[in-house]
């Protein structure tokens, strides 16, 4: 199998590192040419409780960036599959004729943005038939430009973008990453899932983000909670005028991906922290988005969303 991996941050590496075994030739592109140097220096390092190992460069695993201008007119064998695991900003109008260029007529684009809004964006140049959604809770966290450390086993779903499509064509992807040791299923309930994730999201990240703390911390405190719960009831009234069914027992599920991932920074602190831009756009303030359409006050995710745009550096 024939896998491109595009976007060289925490999950990025991750999935490289682990599929490289079980792939005739995977290829990871970063969006840096710093960073694709480092790696081809040093190979990607991924650093386990279980499993520690390093990855290096060979005519099986390829490193490239799409920041070299020669990237743009290198085509590579066609890929069965193309993993994008940028963020949700780096879509944009340049990135996307870059990732179609890649992509042959039977090629599958997989995406594992958080939140809202890719789908729409990828669509105006990729047949939606080509675009899969996963929704993964691997945690991943990157110590550097070459090493990721694997700080959570979970689970992976995926699913086709479009409504009552099968997800059958996905079938050896999703065998190949439980060969690679994911745990991995395909969905035709995607759209679901990827909703009660934007939903975590919204609720755990800004607040993480805001507060400095750890997943596990917010639970800690009365009024932490107090906020999740209002968090979390505007985004019920959101799915609800957009007629999806989220998970009866969800607010259950982000109280246990806090206990589980206690120890954790959510992806959007340690943006935070490193000075990145962050995904609030398309989680809370994709919520405040789709209310708008739908007249609705959501004056919690408002407040969330604007205190988190001051520390954004977008």
């Amino acid at each position: 199998m024939n896998i491109v991996v595009i976007g060289a941050g925490s999950l990025g590496m991750l999935l490289t590192a682990k599929l490289a075994s079980y792939c005739k030739r995977i290829e990871l592109v970063t969006r840096t040419q710093a960073q694709a140097d480092a790696l081809l220096a040093e190979g990607i390092q991924v650093k386990d409780q279980i499993d520690e190992r390093n990855l290096q460069p060979n005519p099986e695993f390829i490193i490239s960036s799409y920041e070299n201008p020669a990237y743009d007119n290198r085509l590579a064998d066609v890929p069965d599959y193309v993993l994008l695991t940028v963020k949700q900003f780096a879509i944009d109008d340049s990135f996307i004729r870059n990732v179609a260029a890649r992509l042959g007529k039977t090629s599958k684009l997989i995406c594992f943005q958080n939140g809202t809004g890719h789908v729409e964006r990828l669509i105006t140049q990729i047949s939606s038939d080509q675009i899969y959604l996963a929704i993964t809770t691997e945690g991943a966290k990157r110590i550097s430009a070459t090493t990721v450390q694997h700080t959570g086993h979970g689970i992976t779903y995926m699913g086709p973008s479009k409504p009552n499509s099968a997800p059958s064509e996905i079938k050896d992807l999703c065998n190949l990453l439980k060969s690679a040791g994911f745990r991995a299923e395909t969905s035709n309930r995607i759209i679901t899932k990827v909703w009660n994730k934007l939903v975590i999201n919204s609720v755990i990240n800004p607040l993480t983000a805001i507060l400095r703390v750890k997943n596990g911390q917010l639970i800690q405190s009365e009024h932490s909670i107090q906020v999740m719960r209002n968090l979390y009831a505007e985004a019920l009234k959101v799915a609800q005028a957009e007629s999806i069914s989220l998970s009866e027992d969800l607010w259950e599920q982000i109280v246990e991906v806090c206990e589980r991932t206690a120890a954790n920074h959510s992806s959007m602190l340690q943006d935070v922290l490193a000075g990145r831009s962050t995904e609030i756009n398309w989680i809370n303030g994709a919520l405040l988005t789709i209310g708008d359409k739908h007249h609705l006050a959501l004056p919690v995710n408002q407040t969330v969303y604007h205190l988190v745009k001051t520390m954004d550096t977008s």
